[in-house]
């Protein structure tokens, strides 16, 4: 999705993952903005001062292979994350109350996100699955009430797989969804990863001519 990423965000902590072979990122220093009351202001997804975070690809000569549990929880002031394509996976509550994201594309390796990874990012409007993603955890993207837009890099019968492995409490990844109250995001199926995002609504439509039918 991008093969080249801005220069690597100071405060990102990391830890080697057990067989040694990779590195996770486990915290991020540089939001203190949970130590603060929330505003009104932030609640509707407005940031005073927004912070853009790029996690590199190598750490310590070893690639970085996912974002660990809780990792950039509670981080309000992060408006942008830059992933690299060596993350795989993206751990529970990872992004939990991250509600300055507006939109996060998910690198084109990622196999899972995890146990409510996304939860509680009540500002984030569109998110890029990748086909690789295999698995989506138990209320990954609980209370992001407004997701209107997915963008999926396979098929929808891909997507239809997927789906038997979306956990509970992700009824807007279902496009079935019957359930009282929920919103169904829109799937955009086959995004090519490099196509401009464009969420902007057509305009209004005029001149239209309807022939009576059966």
């Amino acid at each position: 999705f991008r093969t080249e990423l801005p220069e690597e965000t100071d405060g990102l902590e990391y830890s080697v993952t057990p067989d040694g072979s990779s590195y996770i990122v486990t915290s991020f220093k540089g939001d203190n903005s949970s130590e603060h009351v929330i505003t009104p202001e932030e609640e509707n997804g407005h940031i005073e001062n927004p912070i853009t975070v790029t996690v590199p690809k190598m750490h310590n000569g070893k690639p970085v292979s996912g974002i660990g549990t809780a990792a950039f929880k509670d981080c309000r002031s992060i408006t942008e994350i830059n992933l690299p394509a060596t993350v795989t996976s993206i751990g529970k509550n990872a992004f939990e109350n991250c509600i300055g994201l507006e939109g996060l594309i998910l690198p084109e390796n990622t196999t899972a996100f995890e146990e409510g990874a996304f939860w509680n990012c009540r500002n984030l409007k569109w998110l890029v699955i990748p086909k690789s993603v295999k698995k989506i955890g138990l209320g990954a993207i609980l209370n992001d009430t407004k997701l209107s837009t997915v963008f999926y890099t396979g098929t929808e019968e891909e997507w239809n797989l997927l789906e038997k492995n979306i956990e509970s409490g992700n009824s807007a990844l279902k496009i079935f969804s019957k359930r009282i109250l929920s919103k169904a995001a829109e799937i955009r199926f086959e995004y090519d990863g490099t196509t401009p995002i464009e969420l902007i609504a057509p305009g209004k439509t005029e001149d239209v001519i309807a022939e009576g039918g059966n």
